[in-house]
This record gives structure tokens, C-alpha cells and sequence, in this order.
């Protein structure tokens, strides 16, 4: 699972660099009236070459240095500009979206001046919008019992993934991050956004593989 969603990270790496330094979002980021997006369909184009790659993008919303919204394509979002900065590498995050206060991914990624001096200036930055079963199907076969249960944690411990229902959004409490009579806990760290994959697995399955040997003892 962790290679998997290492590999999935990084593929989603490529594909938001590939529209960040597409001809139609440098030269929006480039001029100093965005007219020329509004008129055309450059930016349309290169979005849906996006969602050929990775259909679980809804949408893009790019900005300036001064963090001003210059363009936007894809579906609509009422997007908070709390706690927006400029970011040096790709980062994902998590905001709720909707009246259900349903979590999406916002990947944010800077986007520099890589063909005319002085080089490495940032020109601004794109913020994508990704469904929230973006990253779920990577967790449904990593059970390691039935009941078990495993997470995506934050660097806050909050559950971005969880494959049972309801606990999305919420914080892990510490007293379950710690292995008890009741259940056993593990976790890895994944190398990017100081991320966890996380599983809580029930005492009671640890021992099933022994009650199933007595079972067949006995029979």
C-alpha cells in the first residue's frame, strides 16, 4: 500500500506539471491581464488533456504571486483563501467543500519561470481540486483482517482516508494510536507531506487464525 500510494503520489506529480508548464498557464501567468483566457480556449484544452491523465481532477484554479485568482477551469468551488501561500514543492491538503462539509483534495503546486532570466522566479501558483475517492481505492485491499481498519493521517492526525464510513475529517485520538488489550496498532511515514498510513486491527482477529486451527482439531 505504501508503494502504491507513493507511486500514485508521484504520478499525480507529473500530470500537475505537465498542465502547470503547458503554453496556456505560462503565458496566463505571464501577462498582466488574463483576457486572453477569457476569450480563448487554450487553458480549456490543456485542462482536458489533465483529465485524460487522472479523472479524479475536478477542476483548477490558478493564481498569481499576489495570490489573486487569475483563471479557473473545471467545476466551481467555493474555495477559502485562509491560509493560502505561495508553496515551493507540490503539497495536498484537505477542505471541506460542500454544505455536507465533504472533504476534497486541494494538490497545490508552484509553477517558476524556467525559460527566460533571471530563472526560478515564481510566477504563481495552481491549486487543483480532487474528489474526495481520489486516494480511497488504494486503502480497500490493504486490510489485514476483516474488521481492521485502516487510515491516511495528516501531520495532525486527521484522517483524510478511512475504510470505515463516517470517520473522514475527524481526529485520530491518541489513546488509539497506542496498541491495548483491545486492539493492535501500526503506522508507516510516507515521504511526502509528513503523511501516515495507519491500521487499528482488533485483538480478537490477531487470534483468529488460532481459534480456526482449534476448530479444525477439533473436527
Amino acid at each position: 500500500t505504501e508503494h502504491y500510494l507513493q507511486d500514485t503520489l508521484g504520478s499525480l506529480h507529473n500530470v500537475a506539471a505537465a498542465f502547470c508548464y503547458s503554453p496556456a498557464v505560462l503565458q496566463c501567468l505571464s501577462q498582466d491581464s488574463p483576457d486572453y483566457l477569457q476569450e480563448g480556449d487554450a487553458l480549456t484544452f490543456a485542462f482536458s488533456n489533465t483529465l485524460l491523465l487522472n479523472d479524479h481532477i475536478l477542476s483548477a484554479y490558478l493564481y498569481n504571486t499576489d495570490l489573486q485568482q487569475v483563471a479557473a477551469v473545471g467545476k466551481e468551488f467555493p474555495l477559502s483563501k485562509d491560509k493560502l501561500e505561495l508553496c515551493s514543492s507540490m503539497e495536498i491538503r484537505t477542505e471541506p467543500l460542500t454544505d455536507q462539509n465533504e472533504l476534497y483534495y486541494k494538490v497545490l503546486f508552484p509553477i517558476y519561470n524556467l525559460v527566460n532570466a533571471p530563472y526560478q522566479n515564481a510566477l504563481g501558483m495552481c491549486v487543483f481540486i480532487m474528489e474526495p475517492k481520489a486516494l480511497d481505492d488504494i486503502l480497500k485491499d490493504s486490510k489485514a483482517t476483516q474488521n481492521s481498519t485502516v487510515f491516511l493521517l495528516d501531520e495532525n492526525d486527521q484522517i483524510l482516508i478511512c475504510t470505515k464510513k463516517g470517520k473522514q475529517g475527524f481526529i485520530l485520538p491518541e489513546q488509539e494510536q497506542k496498541s491495548n488489550s483491545s486492539h493492535y496498532f501500526c503506522s508507516r511515514s510516507l515521504s511526502m507531506n509528513k503523511w501516515r498510513i495507519a491500521s487499528l486491527i482488533p485483538e480478537e482477529d490477531l487470534n483468529q487464525p488460532d481459534r480456526m486451527l482449534n476448530h479444525i482439531t477439533i473436527a
